[in-house]
């Protein structure tokens, strides 16, 4: 498809997977976000503005596997659509879609709870700008 087709879809159909039938569509313009997008996107952001203090003391093990339980039924939505032709209704998508969102959210704060670890060697709870070279590492990364 050519990129000048692939942007004239904007405001026609999702660009993510050029469904109509699957986008939401507001007065008679469809977001450039499928429903399940949109829905990963809104989890990433509730997730952050709501429980980002909530899984502070989490150990990385744990985080990885909340996000793993998280994804499940995005995964089985997917592959009951996939197997069994079935296919997946609005609210399934959107349901899934947060909860992968929130699963997205929690793998991110693993990770970087990892690499203040390694980076930092567990003394990362009395970190601050004193503990680095010359500060720049303040920009890229939060003291607990």
């Amino acid at each position: 498809m050519s990129k000048n087709l692939y942007f004239s879809l904007i405001g026609i159909a999702p660009l993510c997977n050029m469904r109509r039938d699957r986008g939401v569509i507001i007065n008679n313009c469809c977001l450039p976000l499928c429903q399940r997008c949109l829905s990963i996107v809104l989890g990433l952001i509730t997730s952050h503005a709501f429980f980002s203090d909530a899984f502070k003391s989490s150990s990385v093990s744990a985080l990885t596997a909340l996000f793993l339980v998280l994804q499940t039924p995005m995964l089985i939505d997917g592959l009951f659509q996939y197997a069994l032709k079935k296919e997946s209704t609005l609210l399934r998508r959107f349901c899934s879609g947060m909860l992968s969102g929130l699963g997205l959210s929690l793998f991110y704060k693993a990770i970087d709870f990892s690499l203040k670890l390694t980076i930092f060697g567990g003394n990362i709870h009395t970190f601050s700008i004193n503990n680095t070279c010359d500060g720049k590492l303040l920009a890229f990364f939060k003291t607990c």
